[in-house]
């Protein structure tokens, strides 16, 4: 099971760059946003093979309107996540959010 991270963005448009671990490093991954209406893939990658000096081997930044967002979550609006290229759900660990160039 994965960790959850919740932030608060209160400017539309914020950087928020998100940083973790996948377990499962190999194939391309979809970073995603829940909404009302449905999905929508934010960012897609390849997790690195080998982590980082903070534990991480991977990092993106998206851009998001203001709101309340759960990384490492899915199935409610606001809930950001990780897919596998088959559509799986990928968890999370070791989560870390910078929002805007401050820690969230």
């Amino acid at each position: 099971m994965g960790d959850t991270k919740t932030s608060t963005i209160t400017a539309n448009n914020t950087a928020v760059s998100i940083a973790g671990y996948l377990a499962n490093a190999s194939r391309q991954k979809n970073l995603v946003e829940q909404t009302s209406a449905g999905t929508r893939s934010l960012a897609s990658f390849v997790p690195a093979s080998a982590t980082d000096a903070n534990g991480d081997n991977f990092a993106n930044t998206v851009w998001l309107p203001a709101g309340t967002y759960t990384i490492g979550a899915a199935g409610s609006p606001g809930d950001l996540f990780v897919t596998n290229d088959a559509g799986g759900f990928e968890p999370i660990t070791n989560i870390t959010v910078r929002i805007a160039g401050n820690d969230g």
